[in-house]
């Protein structure tokens, strides 16, 4: 298959009068139908990148601007293509998503908002959300979870050495104070645009957006899916770019963007305590299964995006 690199953060001319019309006018759905990006064999319009984006601000708690809009731009369409990528592997690999699992989906949304039984449409009404782009969403999730189990997960092993290399640096840090955080991980090829974008969500956190909902919509780390809880860490066994900045940030504030091999990092520091001397073999396997997860995951995920066909028309 033939593969068109582009640049997502790049606008045309034509994307630009594009734009012009998807975020101005009064009545989006009387205007034309316009394809904004294509995925092998599917398209993404920008009806549909119209209604992620609304998603995007409502689910995360963004002040709703047109400047916020218009950031939002890229990166949205980098997340519509990363689902549609989802979706194809799936079906696949014979893995689609049922319609037990989006009810499922569905009926644990109602429980998180404490809604009764069938509430869920009128909840998305009353906060101007269309079903549609929610359930798009949903059903990409859930398909690269599929994926994640049947492709990744059974083939990962942790070996004794592995174990015993973390219980030595316990051993030898456990004096150190340990620090509760989340985390944000953004990823792009294009180092100085996410390094902007996260200082825009560091600026609505600190307005008033809410840190795990901003997580689990924008977030590439596995810990997402949690709105980015990791947990208490040893201040020691991070890494030093990290560490240097998660020292001199106050408990229950927000880092600045930390530039690290992985992508660009936020992290919320909640308290801090003396090291706990006990050992949990458990949470040191569970820790390093996680780690290899969700490098395992970016990499298939990378393999799937240079073995398509990409072209972004905006």
């Amino acid at each position: 298959m033939k593969l068109k690199k582009r640049n997502s953060y790049i606008y045309s001319f034509l994307g630009l009068l594009v734009l012009s019309f998807i975020f101005t006018a009064q009545n989006l759905y009387a205007q034309k139908f316009v394809i904004v990006a294509i995925v092998n064999d599917e398209s993404i319009s920008n009806f549909e990148l119209y209604d992620r984006i609304n998603l995007t601000i409502k689910s995360a708690g963004l002040q709703d601007s047109p400047q916020t809009r218009k950031e939002l731009i890229p990166r949205t369409i980098q997340t519509l293509i990363i689902e549609k990528l989802q979706l194809q592997k799936s079906k696949e690999l014979s893995l689609e998503v049922t319609d037990e699992d989006l009810n499922a989906g569905i009926k644990s949304i109602e429980q998180k908002n404490k809604l009764k039984d069938g509430e869920f449409d009128n909840f998305l009404k009353s906060q101007g959300i269309m079903k549609s782009s929610l359930l798009d969403q949903m059903k990409a999730q859930l398909a690269w979870k599929k994926i994640v189990r049947k492709k990744i997960q059974p083939f990962i092993t942790i070996t004794d050495f592995e174990v015993s290399e973390v219980l030595e640096q316990i051993k030898s840090k456990k004096k150190s104070d340990e620090v509760f955080l989340y985390e944000i991980l953004l990823t792009s090829e294009k180092q100085s645009e996410t390094l902007k974008f996260a200082e825009k969500l560091i600026k609505e956190i600190n307005n008033g957006a809410s840190f795990s909902d901003v997580a689990k919509e924008f977030s590439e780390s596995s810990s997402a899916e949690n709105g980015g809880f990791i947990g208490w860490i040893p201040i020691n066994n991070l890494s030093e770019e990290i560490k240097s900045v998660i020292v001199k940030t106050k408990n229950h504030s927000i880092t600045k963007p930390i530039e690290t091999a992985e992508g660009i990092r936020i992290f919320r520091v909640g308290n801090r305590r003396k090291a706990d001397d006990s050992i949990d073999m458990a949470k040191i396997k569970n820790f390093i299964l996680m780690q290899k997860i969700d490098l395992e995951s970016r990499k298939f995920l990378n393999n799937m995006r240079k073995n398509s066909f990409i072209e972004i028309k905006i």
